[in-house]
């Protein structure tokens, strides 16, 4: 699993999904179906969290207004699929942390 994490008021941070990734013949690999697994809902992230231009990484705004008042830990969690351009998937989740 990919993990990350940050503290409040800290900037942005980048969570490279792709970060286990790897294909053995060197084919480029992309992210499909992220999931923010906390609410179930497709295309949803939580505020302060946006994706990159590529879509194959979180970047994550620490010091979004939404947690002024994080008091220990907000961890989030995503699944989602590494694909290589024949097809071949693997699943993979992310958990991500805030710390206030």
């Amino acid at each position: 699993p990919v993990t990350a994490s940050g503290s409040v008021d800290s900037g942005t941070f980048t969570v490279d999904l792709q970060q286990h990734g790897f294909d053995p013949e060197g084919h480029p690999l992309q992210i499909a179906d992220l999931l923010w697994t906390d609410t179930g809902q497709p295309g949803l992230l939580p505020a302060g969290f946006s994706l990159d231009a590529e879509g194959d990484a979180i970047l994550v705004d620490t010091n979004s207004p939404a947690y002024d008042n994080t008091v220990g830990e907000f961890a989030t969690h995503f699944s989602y699929n590494v694909v290589d351009p024949f097809g071949a998937i693997a699943a993979q989740t992310a958990t991500i942390s805030i710390f206030g």
